[in-house]
């Protein structure tokens, strides 16, 4: 039998995205910090890091899947689908080829940066380049879940990206086998679908930029529990989960895993007020009230220092007059 009963994957919303957090997968496992402050699990194996790709995500569980058996449950946060895993030390390759610490993963801003130097926006190529990434992290997906149904391996996902995106590359003709993922193992695949901006039609980087921050679900979750507890679950970053954020995920998590019920769905449904349910399913209200006042003020300042992604959707927002000066003003 396995000695490992939680094999815990993701990015930098799992393993936290700064040496002060004790991330939500603690809250599986017990740990003790080490000297960098970083949780060293016991019984447990949590290969999450900053800035981890899919793409490196699904290698890492094909290279320890011997590892699992009935006695691991599986927990993958999936990634920003367009990342991509790439070596950062070429002069050694005989030394990296069977370890992973020096995978890496490449960002949205490298990869579209160069596809718009390269490519138009017409016929709305973005929005279809990136449905192809979406595919890439559906195949792992089900590559993965199939591998934990052989082994009788409890498994359970969480994607960044909304079902709605997803939704559509599953139904396309050329991707049979996507149908078949089980929608009940996704925490946040029961959610209906955002309704639209209302501005012009826009098929800007920016505006693809903005919708993508919007929609995606740490910003979201972090939008929504920030309105309904009256106190800010965001990082200083804005982009990622302060510490009470993580104690709250990695809550709702545990209490998901034991009953698959109580999925996102559920928890917006019966725990959530009505505008703070707004914040998962429509980008409008979410545009209007993006973050607590008391970051807008420290922006306005120039006290407080934005991950370029946000930096680009405030931008495009404030243009387009969608957000309002005051945010979560009762």
């Amino acid at each position: 039998m396995s000695n490992i009963n939680f094999y815990i994957d993701g990015c930098s919303y799992t393993a936290g995205h700064s040496s002060e957090i004790i991330p939500w997968p603690t809250q599986f496992y017990k740990f003790e910090l080490n000297s960098t402050n970083k949780a060293s699990p016991q019984g447990a194996l949590d290969l999450s890091q900053v800035a981890k790709s899919n793409e490196h995500i699904f290698f890492d569980f094909i290279s320890n899947k011997d590892k699992l058996d009935s006695n691991t449950t599986v927990i993958i946060f999936w990634s920003h689908a367009e990342r991509y895993m790439a070596y950062l030390d070429r002069a050694r390759p005989e030394n990296e080829l069977v370890s992973i610490k020096n995978l890496n993963s490449g960002t949205i801003k490298e990869g579209y940066q160069y596809l718009l130097g390269n490519f138009t926006l017409k016929d709305s190529f973005l929005y279809q380049v990136y449905d192809m990434y979406l595919a890439k992290t559906l195949m792992f997906m089900y590559l993965v879940q199939e591998e934990c149904k052989r082994r009788d391996i409890k498994y359970y996902f969480i994607t960044l990206d909304p079902y709605y995106k997803y939704e559509s590359v599953i139904n396309y003709p050329a991707f049979p086998w996507a149908t078949q993922i089980d929608k009940t193992k996704v925490f946040n695949w029961c959610m209906p679908e955002f309704e639209p901006l209302h501005t012009e039609p826009d098929l800007s980087f920016e505006r693809f930029i903005s919708e993508w921050s919007i929609t995606g679900f740490v910003t979201s979750w972090c939008r929504a529990f920030s309105r309904e507890s009256g106190h800010n679950v965001f990082a200083r970053d804005l982009k990622h989960m302060n510490q009470e954020g993580h104690i709250i995920f990695g809550t709702q998590l545990k209490r998901w895993i034991d009953d698959i019920n109580i999925n996102l769905a559920h928890i917006v449904d019966k725990e959530l007020s009505y505008d703070a349910a707004r914040h998962f399913n429509d980008m409008n209200y979410a545009a209007a009230n993006l973050y607590p006042k008391e970051y807008m003020d420290a922006l306005k300042d120039k006290k407080e220092r934005l991950h370029w992604v946000e930096r680009t959707t405030l931008s495009y927002l404030q243009n387009a007059k969608l957000l309002a000066d005051f945010v979560y003003e009762k």
